[in-house]
Parts: C-alpha cells; structure tokens; sequence
C-alpha cells in the first residue's frame, strides 16, 4: 500500500510542478509507522514564501492532482530550496534510500555514572 502511495505522490507532485514550469526533486520513503510516507520536496519554486506557504503549495498540488486520499498518510512533509537542502546535508550528499541512515553521526559519550562507581570502588 505505500508503495503505491509513494508513487501516487511523486506522480501528482511532477504534474504539478510541470503545470508551474519549475524544476523539482523529491524524495519519498516507507514511514516505520503502519502505511505513511515521510516526503521531502527540494525547488527553487519555494524561494522566497515561509514554511507555511510552501507546505501549502505542495498539499495543494497533491489534491489537484489526484493524491488527495493520499495527503492523510504524510506523517513528515519537508520542503526546502536548493540551497537550504545543501547547507542542510551538504553538496553531493543524495537523498536516496533510508532517510535515517543520511542523517550525521553522533560521538557517544561515556556514561558518568558508570565511571562513577568505578572511582569510587577504587
């Protein structure tokens, strides 16, 4: 069912960013929660309009375009330009598959109640 959604989405997406001339990558995945679509949507067509404008716009397209059913199943809807997107996870790097895997690494820090004990069993 989510892959069908997905590809719903990306086809009503590509019809209306094609009715407004403007290029457009998006990127779409399998929530980990029951049958939603986490979706990322990257143009210069948002340059200039606030998040609640952009977020707009994309819904709207979807609902023009026949994924109407599907705007319930969205659980994640980012929507950036170009520049955000690469000041956001750098240039070069491709969203592609497994979105939690794209995301930086973070160093472990020693757990201080552990080390703790150990000082004072010493």
């Amino acid at each position: 069912m989510a892959a069908d959604g997905i590809k719903i989405v990306k086809e009503a997406l590509e019809k209306g960013f094609a009715s407004k001339r403007a290029k457009m990558f998006s990127f779409a995945e399998k929530s980990g929660y029951k049958n939603f679509i986490r979706l990322f949507v990257i143009s210069d067509f948002f340059r200039g309009k606030n998040e609640k404008e952009r977020l707009g716009e994309v819904l709207s397209m979807l609902e023009e375009n026949g994924a109407r059913g599907m705007v319930t199943k969205l659980s994640l809807c980012v929507v950036m330009t170009a520049r955000e997107y690469e000041r956001e996870f750098g240039r070069g790097v491709f969203l592609g598959v497994d979105l939690h895997k794209t995301a930086r690494a973070r160093k472990s820090r020693p757990k201080v109640h552990r080390l703790t004990q150990v000082r004072a069993a010493k």
